[in-house]
């Protein structure tokens, strides 16, 4: 013990004497831990703040960017003809349509998107004249993944997602003839289902959806 002391007398030579005389050397070592453990919980928190106000900050950018493109699927009126397609073998209505470009060189406009819709997914173009949603563009995002999580940002259906809904929403990459789209729909069931909101790569459009 005698030794240990010795080694570690350097931890509380700077003491002052007639301080250091007040506890043993082991209770100063303990005192000394503890206040290393405090100052790094301190520096911990610190960083914490200071990391989590930088990602509040990006996190803002977005949300400057999202309000303009949020839709309030509540006021989509329902089309009063016969269900025409089905989405996961579920019939559904097909309420919202939103398109943006994949690549710097698409270009879209609301002529073109029937014709795209139905390159897309053979009949797409066709349920869209038969239900009448609304079609919105979008501006390019800046990747997949951002696009499906702008478009599951600005459709809330207002219930809880662990509880059936009858909203499904789809979004993901879409190609139709040789151009790249991103594609999200909102779709109306007819009855509830858990089915939510679901990301599709280019190959699963034409498993998910059945005209």
């Amino acid at each position: 013990m005698d030794d240990l002391r010795l080694r570690l007398a350097f931890l509380t030579d700077w003491i002052p004497d007639d301080v250091r005389v007040w506890a043993p050397p082991e209770a100063w070592w303990l005192a000394l831990l503890a206040a290393s453990l405090l100052a790094l919980l301190v520096v911990g928190m610190l960083l914490k703040a200071v990391l989590g106000a930088l990602f509040r900050g990006k996190r803002q950018v977005t949300s400057d960017w999202e309000p303009e493109l949020r839709e309030d699927l509540l006021t989509l009126p329902l089309p009063n003809s016969k269900t025409a397609a089905s989405v996961y073998h579920v019939p559904a209505r097909l309420r919202l349509i939103v398109v943006a470009p994949a690549g710097k060189g698409v270009t879209l406009d609301g002529a073109s998107v029937d014709r795209l819709l139905e390159r897309v997914v053979p009949g797409l173009g066709k349920l869209a004249h038969h239900d009448r949603p609304r079609i919105v563009l979008w501006p390019s995002p800046i990747s997949e993944l951002g696009f499906a999580g702008s478009f599951h940002r600005a459709t809330e259906t207002g219930g809880s997602r662990d509880l059936p809904s009858l909203w499904v929403m789809l979004a993901g990459r879409a190609r139709g003839g040789g151009e790249a789209v991103f594609l999200g729909l909102a779709l109306y069931t007819d009855e509830p289902t858990t089915l939510g909101r679901r990301n599709l790569n280019a190959g699963e459009w034409l498993e998910v959806l059945r005209l």
